[in-house]
């Protein structure tokens, strides 16, 4: 009898240890990437006026995967007449590379000397808040991207992208628009 309830329990414990893996795979084979479904991601958008002769005013604010805002908007003044977004672009998988706004720069205004927004939508846990509601797995390399950008250590993947805007007399309304399969654009608000 005892023999019986030994074998009975192992055999419990190794159901349940497959059911658990099985459930896993259920699990992750339906919970399909944010990336996959999505073509583009509008993480900032942003009003720029022109301030005097050569100064332009720029307000931003930056938005999760759902669109939500993250915070309050941000303003900077910046001299020059040309509004340039310096971007990092990160490879997270073989199919997806993912754009994280690092700082705001003119063509007067070297990148370097430019007004950094990178921390600007880190979360309270210091999470890109940019990114908010990818899977668990995908998370943890966002995670590990963004800390190698924050500590200046890019992968070898890692390149720089730096799209850019006349700026036009009137206040205008723009977003940052990425492409999971490539490509970053400034496109004009809706």
């Amino acid at each position: 009898m005892k023999k019986m309830r030994l074998v009975a329990l192992q055999v419990l414990v190794v159901l349940s240890v497959f059911s658990c893996a099985l459930l896993d795979k259920i699990i992750s084979g339906q919970e399909e990437s944010i990336f996959a479904l999505k073509s583009q991601i509008v993480s900032m958008k942003f009003e720029v006026s022109k301030q005097g002769n050569n100064e332009m005013l720029v307000s931003y604010a930056f938005y999760n995967l759902s669109g939500q805002k993250l915070g309050l908007s941000q303003t900077v003044k910046l001299r020059g007449s040309e509004l340039f977004i310096d971007c990092r672009v990160e490879r997270l998988n073989s199919k997806y590379s993912i754009v994280f706004p690092y700082a705001f720069y003119s063509n007067i205004i070297s990148a370097s000397e430019g007004r950094v927004i990178v921390n600007d939508y880190k979360n309270s846990s210091g999470y890109p808040g940019i990114f908010e509601g990818v899977n668990y797995s995908e998370k943890r390399k966002i995670q590990k991207l963004y800390d190698g950008i924050l500590n200046n250590k890019p992968t070898k993947h890692s390149f720089r992208s730096s799209p850019h805007i006349v700026i036009r007399p009137n206040k205008t309304g723009y977003k940052l628009v990425s492409r999971v399969r490539g490509g970053i654009e400034i496109l004009k608000s809706e």
